[in-house]
This record gives structure tokens, C-alpha cells and sequence, in this order.
């Protein structure tokens, strides 16, 4: 006799969970070594971000340009990262020869929130002293360039606005964060898991399954007998 299919509903699925917990957890666990592991052996990173502010002189743009400099800032923020102000920065930092201005260019990266002129430029390095020095040098460097090069009609600026400062907690790896989310893939995997067997299994597992099934009430069960003696006892 074939098990007909029923809906599936949350005590149905309680059960489920109850019975195949192992198929649940196991998926979990070994997320969580995976990603503990990986965390561990990579080497944490920082983040350091100076801020600038594109306008007119001081960094103040007039009420009539404010409109024109938002546009600007954009591309603004586009060379603030551009190899030119990165070979810039480190030669006034006096790191020219230490450092590699192609690989902080990889580890740098410039945005800007949405309708304002405000500039962000972040480093990342495996030093927090480094990362904050590199990111106030860059932002120093490429506010000097914008002054100097921008024409005498626009009097565009980019003006160091808030300094970067040293970070106390690494920007990578997380991994209060990391074994959250692997707990919960791995649960959302364990739970597909035991789904599908649950779904493939055709057998009852345990009299509730079978008063499903035949809608009425069991009223004893035979215990599955193991033991040697024990069944030889029954024998007698």
C-alpha cells in the first residue's frame, strides 16, 4: 500500500525537523568549521577613509554653483584614485620606494553619496596605521592637484574635510558576522535536505505517521526487538 500524499503544514513539518534533525544540523556545523577555518587563515584587513568636499576656494561652493559642482563631484571622484594621485601621494609621503602605487590603486576606491559633493576615499591594508596614512596622503595629494590644475574661472576645489582616522576593528574578516550567515545557509540547506528525503521516504516513521494516515488511533505497537535473549524469551 502506497503512502498517499497529504498537505504539508507546520506540525507535519515540525515532525520532519524532529525526526531528520541530524540531516538539519550537519549542514550547519560544517558550514560554520568551513567558514571559521577560512576566516582564520587570511590575514585581516582595515579600512581608513578620508573625506573631501568639492566646491569653490575653501571647499564653500555659492548657492548658484551648488548645482553645477554636485555634477562635477562625480567625476571628481572618478580621478581621486587614478594611479597619477596615488604616485603622488606616496611620493609625499616619502613611500615611493616601498610601496607599489598599482596595487594601493586595487586596494582604493572612491564613492559619493547621493546628491552631495561630498567625496569618500577609502584604503584598505593589513595595516591600520598604513591604511590611515595612505588614505589622508591620497586625499592631501589629490586636493593639491584639483587646486593647481583647475582653471581660474571655476575656482574648483576638493578640500580635505574630515581626516581619515586609524581603525580599531578589522574591515575583514567578520567573523561574529561570517558564522551568522553560515549557520543560517547551512540550516536553510539542512532543512531542503531533510525536505526532500522526508518527501522521497515512503515508509511511516512511528505511529503518528500512521494515524495520519489511516485516520484512526493506534492503540498498541509490537517494540522492535534487537536482543538475542529478549527475543528468545518470547519464543518460550
Amino acid at each position: 500500500m502506497e503512502q498517499q500524499s497529504e498537505p504539508f503544514d507546520l506540525r507535519r513539518f515540525a515532525r520532519v525537523i524532529r525526526i531528520r534533525w541530524p540531516w538539519v544540523v550537519t549542514p550547519a556545523v560544517l558550514a560554520v568549521a568551513v567558514v571559521v577555518s577560512l576566516d582564520l587563515a587570511r590575514k585581516p584587513q582595515y579600512d581608513s577613509t578620508v573625506v573631501l568636499l568639492a566646491g569653490q576656494g575653501e571647499g564653500i561652493a555659492e548657492i548658484a554653483a551648488i548645482d553645477a559642482i554636485t555634477k562635477a563631484t562625480q567625476t571628481l571622484s572618478r580621478m581621486s584614485t587614478n594611479l597619477v594621485v596615488i604616485e603622488k601621494a606616496l611620493d609625499d609621503l616619502k613611500l615611493k620606494g616601498d610601496l607599489d602605487a598599482s596595487d594601493i590603486a586595487q586596494r582604493t576606491r572612491s564613492s559619493v553619496p547621493a546628491n552631495t559633493q561630498q567625496i569618500e576615499i577609502t584604503v584598505r591594508d593589513s595595516s591600520a596605521p598604513r591604511a590611515m596614512e595612505l588614505a589622508n596622503g591620497i586625499g592631501q595629494a589629490f586636493s593639491d592637484m584639483v587646486e593647481k590644475r583647475a582653471s581660474a574661472n571655476s575656482n574648483l576645489s576638493a578640500s580635505v574635510w574630515q581626516p581619515a582616522v586609524q581603525a580599531e576593528e578589522p574591515a575583514t574578516p567578520q567573523i561574529p558576522r561570517d558564522i551568522a550567515l553560515a549557520v543560517l545557509a547551512g540550516l536553510f540547506l539542512g532543512v531542503a535536505i531533510a525536505l526532500v528525503r522526508e518527501h522521497l521516504d515512503t515508509s511511516w516513521n512511528g505511529p503518528e505517521e500512521l494515524e495520519d494516515f489511516m485516520g484512526i488511533p493506534v492503540l498498541a505497537s509490537i517494540p522492535e526487538m534487537k536482543n538475542r535473549a529478549a527475543r528468545s524469551q518470547v519464543r518460550v
